[in-house]
């Protein structure tokens, strides 16, 4: 699996801009957009927020002069990067940071943590899954390394607390869903059916038994796509990974 290309985001989020489909008023904003620019507005790495002294003579020092406000991390332009489902807050992206600003510029912690994960994680391949997030604030979703599997990355919780999520699989055929295998008894899957191409999947992880530290769950579907010849009798699978940490 691969995520869809960088460049097609970016020339999306511009269509969008161009075609007037995206909003330009602030009363028109839909939830998520909102709460991407508000926490943008905040954070200390955009333009916006960083004084003219400290910034590099260059297109962000340009951009700014004209309003345009951009992240000095992956230097994207802030309304076109928050409109993007498919995308998330550049800290989630790379831990580098822009080498001009100077020592003590971020004081705290929390300043260095993401602002927002993505929402849509969309592949190229139309025999692949889409994997659409419902509770975007719980976790944040990516493809493992050598592209086999979704990767879901909860927020950190305490010991004893049980986890709850859920997410959407988008599929481009009409699937039927004939096996979850959980990985173990901590984990307990409900499956909804939305429609034949969309199912929702809904997780509680009962983390009484972790320790303390890091954690990695297994998670199989296993599925059958309308009008396709199966062999044996065997499904095709689908594999994701539950990465945490209990503090």
């Amino acid at each position: 699996m691969k995520k869809i290309l960088q460049a097609q985001v970016i020339y999306d989020a511009f269509m969008d801009t161009i075609l007037r489909r995206m909003p330009k008023k602030e009363k028109d904003y839909p939830a998520w957009y909102k709460d991407r620019l508000d926490k943008c507005n905040n954070c200390k790495y955009n333009t916006k927020n960083i004084p003219n002294s400290i910034l590099p003579t260059g297109s962000l020092y340009f951009s700014k002069m004209l309003g345009k406000n951009r992240c000095s991390i992956c230097t994207c332009f802030i309304k076109q990067k928050a409109w993007s489902k498919t995308e998330e807050c550049a800290m989630a992206e790379t831990n580098e940071r822009p080498s001009w600003l100077p020592y003590g510029y971020v004081t705290s912690d929390k300043d260095n943590e993401p602002k927002w994960n993505r929402l849509d994680l969309i592949t190229m391949d139309s025999d692949e899954f889409n994997l659409v997030s419902v509770d975007d604030k719980k976790y944040n979703t990516d493809i493992s390394e050598d592209g086999e599997k979704f990767l879901i990355k909860l927020i950190p919780t305490k010991k004893g607390n049980d986890i709850d999520f859920s997410f959407i699989l988008q599929s481009r055929h009409n699937i039927v869903i004939t096996r979850i295998d959980a990985g173990c008894g901590c984990t307990e899957p409900t499956l909804d059916l939305i429609d034949k191409k969309n199912h929702k999947i809904g997780i509680h992880l009962n983390t009484n038994g972790f320790g303390i530290g890091n954690f990695v769950k297994d998670f199989s579907v296993h599925y059958k796509i309308e009008g396709k010849e199966y062999k044996d009798d065997v499904d095709d699978i689908i594999d994701i990974k539950f990465l945490g940490k209990i503090q």
